[in-house]
């Protein structure tokens, strides 16, 4: 799947940690940013800011539930 055309898009997602993550982990509030922040970069730089075409700017709206 292609994501090279898209310029807008909505994501909804959930970056939670497993059960077994929980027990394990001292800073849950840290994995849970840094997943989410990972996702959002890997979503803007697998879509039309890849192609040297693509001259405009692009803008990400992204809403934190903080």
């Amino acid at each position: 799947m292609s994501l090279d055309d898209i310029e807008h898009a909505s994501i909804l997602f959930s970056a939670k940690l497993s059960p077994q993550e929980e027990k394990a982990l001292i800073d849950k509030e840290a994995v849970r940013r840094s997943r989410e922040f990972e996702a959002i970069l890997q979503f803007c730089y697998r879509c039309i800011i890849r192609s040297p075409d693509f001259g405009v700017t692009c803008f990400w709206n992204v809403y934190d539930g903080e």
